[in-house]
């Protein structure tokens, strides 16, 4: 399948959400969880870790559901600090940013666009 577009940094979803099978660093659990939204309802088909390149920082993401035919990966906060990493929002010279501290230490800035913090696809591998 060809790469994701864009990766959403969402503060409302319950998980990592993907349509992208490249970002899996292992097999997948068969898996029919239910995802309500503002994707309409849709159905994940596996699940298993993979990993993300946010802002040239790479994040591992040990539960990651894979939903056919989503277009947007959608990562979520809340998982990432349960799996250590740590998140600030702040504005700086007039200006909004995340910042996204991974376990070993590096940090990637992102900035809002429309209101979403996304970062658009990158090599992962």
């Amino acid at each position: 399948m060809e790469a994701d577009r864009w990766r959403v940094i969402d503060s409302g979803a319950s998980a990592h959400f993907t349509g992208d099978s490249s970002l899996f660093t292992g097999p997948l659990s068969p898996t029919t969880f239910r995802i309500d939204g503002l994707s309409g309802n849709l159905t994940a088909s596996g699940v298993g870790k993979g990993r993300v390149v946010i802002a040239d920082v790479t994040c591992l993401l040990p539960r990651l559901y894979l939903v056919a035919g989503l277009a947007t990966t959608l990562i979520s906060m809340s998982e990432l600090v349960e799996n250590g990493c740590a998140i600030s929002t702040q504005k700086v010279g007039g200006t909004h940013e995340m910042r996204i501290t991974n376990p070993a230490g590096h940090i990637a800035t992102i900035h809002p666009t429309s209101g979403m913090y996304q970062s658009p696809s990158t090599a992962h591998h």
